[in-house]
């Protein structure tokens, strides 16, 4: 995905990933702009739930999914 570092988080029944970019690399860039990446070995489009500082959401799979983005989007990077 172009990330630098990230994560999985499962409870066995939901599950989300958060990912950290480099702010000036091209892939960040072009998840900003179009809020997708394209996974390309695959052909594969994931769409992106929200973007906060250099940290990227995919939350599709959790159950509570509106509440995860508020919360997400409410931290404060730096």
């Amino acid at each position: 995905m172009g990330a630098e570092s990230g994560f999985k988080y499962s409870d066995g029944e939901s599950e989300f990933e958060v990912y950290e970019y480099d702010t000036n690399s091209d892939a960040y860039k072009t998840v900003v702009e179009t809020k997708e990446y394209l996974l390309e070995d695959f052909d594969i489009v994931i769409t992106i739930d929200s973007i906060n500082g250099p940290y990227v959401l995919l939350s599709d799979e959790y159950s509570n999914e509106d509440e995860l983005v508020k919360k997400f989007e409410e931290m404060d990077i730096k």
